[in-house]
């Protein structure tokens, strides 16, 4: 959801459907990603299949969260938040950016497969988990989305962090 909100904006702003490619240059927004951008277009025109779809998902969650650097935000127009119609007042860019990479790191740890369930002491301890879901959940809302519609179809932990805190 975020990066396509992303790549929507960012092809509004710059009036470009292809504006992953051409922000891939000196200067410009994407130009510390320029040679990887290149890489996967050439892979994708090389295949017959190149579209502005396919570079979108071709990208990590990383960067798209990294768009939200101070850098970024500011060579992006300083204009990115607008993705997040909803967002609490007074939420910064700052804050957004740690709060995505908050969830990123989330994520990462559970692709590879590192507790989420245990604290500092190696107790048992599903605050964490717990925390980031809800942030997750919040920045859904933030984007203008029911996050209980969004997530419908999709096994929520609510339950099974109930086990675990049962097992204290």
């Amino acid at each position: 959801m975020l990066r396509n909100a992303i790549n929507t904006h960012y092809k509004q702003y710059f009036n470009d459907d292809n504006w992953i490619i051409n922000q891939a240059r000196p200067n410009g927004l994407l130009e510390q990603e320029a040679s990887e951008i290149v890489r996967i277009q050439r892979t994708y025109t090389n295949m017959g299949v190149y579209n502005n779809d396919k570079m979108v998902a071709s990208f990590t969650f990383g960067f798209w969260t990294y768009l939200f650097t101070r850098r970024n935000y500011r060579i992006g127009g300083k204009i990115l938040l607008q993705i997040f119609p909803n967002k609490a007042h007074g939420l910064k860019q700052t804050d957004i950016y740690k709060q995505l990479t908050a969830i990123r790191e989330f994520r990462n740890r559970i692709a590879h497969h590192e507790p989420i369930c245990f604290n500092a002491t190696r107790a048992i301890d599903t605050k964490y988990a717990k925390e980031h879901y809800e942030l997750i959940r919040t920045y859904i809302e933030y984007m203008g989305f029911d996050s209980d519609s969004v997530l419908r179809m999709v096994e929520k932990p609510d339950s099974i962090l109930k086990v675990i805190d049962g097992m204290k």
